[in-house]
């Protein structure tokens, strides 16, 4: 609210002027204006808001005041690779957090949809089994309340192949020559 005062008792509020600015680009002449201020970035962005207020004779004050406006939280990591064959041990040396120390608080790790730890570092997870997925998350908070972000990557593992051959026989006299076929699977 404008708390702006005529101090000479000839006037009131309703007789006064205002002119706004309020630094994003927006300015207003309303006593009691609405603005909205913004930030797409990670860290703080700060607004210098001026007011001029002037009576009908006039004489005026300006005022100056900040206004911050909290990044959002930026939820972000990096993978050296999302596909390997079983077991597929994910872990720090694959996974790495990018940090937006301005903009987040605490950072939760989520396997599958279930809590695995919180922190900086991916606490671990293994694929066991070939031609299974992992969904791994990122949750991003910040202490201003702010909205919470979410990224995440899909793992996998690839079906293990299936090594074979046959022959037609496996055994004779020297000098044995068989015919071998592979057989295998991928």
């Amino acid at each position: 609210n404008n708390l702006s005062t005529p101090n000479n008792g000839l006037e009131t509020i309703a007789s006064m002027s205002f002119n706004w600015d309020f630094g994003n680009g927006q300015t207003s002449t309303l006593q009691d204006p609405t603005a909205t201020f913004t930030n797409t970035g990670v860290i703080d962005s700060i607004y210098i808001v001026e007011l001029i207020a002037q009576t009908q004779h006039g004489c005026l004050d300006t005022l100056y005041d900040t206004v911050t406006v909290f990044p959002n939280p930026r939820a972000e990591f990096n993978a050296t690779s999302q596909v390997d064959c079983a077991p597929f041990v994910i872990d720090s040396t694959n996974i790495t957090l990018v940090p937006y120390p301005n903009a987040n608080d605490s950072y939760t790790w989520l396997v599958n949809g279930v809590v695995v730890g919180t922190g900086t570092t991916f606490p671990g997870f293994t694929i066991a089994v070939d031609g299974d997925t992992a969904n791994i998350q990122l949750v991003a908070q910040n202490v201003h309340a702010c909205q919470p972000d979410t990224f995440g990557l899909q793992f996998i593992t690839i079906e293990n192949p299936i090594a074979g051959f046959s022959a037609p026989f496996y055994n004779g006299c020297h000098p044995l020559t068989i015919p071998f076929t592979d057989t295998s699977t991928p």
